[in-house]
């Protein structure tokens, strides 16, 4: 038997090209894609690794501030820079505002 003739095994999804899925991770990508001038940005991409440094990482928060009417700070981007959990970091953010509004 030729071994090089068969194909190659499926292992599944490659984790770091996994489609952005939550409303968050859409509106992250899209701002990714924007801010680091790509034309696609997967839920597994490091914003680092795509090219970001810490300019890039203050305009993302300030387009997400001006969408969201919300402060997301530049660090939480340095804390969670990978696509799926800074989406997820951001969603938290805005459920502690949403609480913080419905209580004053």
């Amino acid at each position: 038997m030729d071994r090089s003739a068969l194909p190659e095994p499926d292992t599944g999804p490659d984790p770091a090209r996994v489609a952005p899925a939550t409303d968050a991770e859409l509106l992250v990508a899209a701002v990714w894609a924007e801010v680091l001038e790509r034309p696609e940005v997967w839920a597994g991409d490091d914003f680092f690794a795509l090219g970001g440094a810490s300019f890039a990482a203050t305009r993302v928060a300030a387009r997400l501030r001006e969408m969201l009417q919300v402060a997301v700070p530049v660090r939480l981007l340095f804390d969670r820079p990978v696509l799926a959990g800074f989406a997820a970091a951001l969603e938290e953010l805005l459920a502690a505002e949403l609480t913080e509004g419905n209580e004053g």
